[in-house]
């Protein structure tokens, strides 16, 4: 209410100094000035407008003062529910650290242990990679035999074809025969099938002897 009648009268004030300075405008320039009740009312109604904005604005301030607070309020709230959650989570954080700690001695550990594999298995591997070369290199010599001995062979199974009964009745009658009748045998015999007899060479070591095999 003081603020209105102090309104009041600052607005009559200003009405009341417009009429004396119209008269002193009309004494120093000649000119006439004219302040009536209608200019007091404008005066009046610019007051009111100029006020109405202010209040407009200072409402629209005041109510980004209130949401800021109301923010800055829940924000403080929302900081020390956590600091709490945290407090309480710290035993919890202590734990997982030392859990955490232990967990990597046992990585570490099975990391030396794999890397004493990875050198067995890599030593392994070039053992077999070299037990296969030498396979392979047998392989190699052995197919390389065969290559030479087939002619060979296959000169004595034709040879064999051309056999009369009578030459072979001989044959087998023969307690002793020579080396190469015997060796052509015990190819038959190999190729056939034929299992050997375990006897004693003129050392008296125990060999594989097809001649029996052979004479049946």
């Amino acid at each position: 209410e003081s603020v209105r009648g102090a309104c009041v009268e600052m607005c009559q004030s200003f009405h009341s100094d417009a009429n004396t300075l119209a008269v002193r405008f009309k004494n120093e320039l000649r000119r006439i000035y004219y302040s009536t009740p209608t200019s007091f009312l404008e005066l009046i109604q610019t007051f009111k407008q100029l006020l109405g904005e202010k209040r407009k604005t200072i409402s629209t301030l005041k109510s980004k003062y209130e949401v800021g607070l109301e923010k800055l309020t829940t924000t403080e709230q929302s900081v020390e529910g956590m600091k709490h959650d945290l407090i309480a989570l710290q035993p919890k954080l202590v734990a997982k650290n030392k859990e955490v700690g232990e967990m990597m001695v046992v990585v570490n550990e099975e990391s030396v242990k794999t890397e004493k594999v990875k050198e067995v298995v890599a030593s392994d591997e070039a053992v077999a990679s070299e037990a296969a070369r030498k396979a392979n290199e047998i392989k190699e010599d052995c197919e390389k035999d065969l290559s030479e001995a087939m002619p060979a062979l296959n000169d004595a199974l034709k040879a064999l074809d051309t056999l009369s009964s009578k030459e072979i009745s001989e044959i087998k009658a023969m307690k002793s025969p020579p080396g190469p009748v015997r060796i052509v045998l015990t190819a038959v015999c190999i190729l056939r099938g034929f299992k050997p007899v375990r006897v004693k060479d003129e050392s008296g070591k125990m060999v594989d002897d097809y001649w029996p095999s052979a004479g049946k």
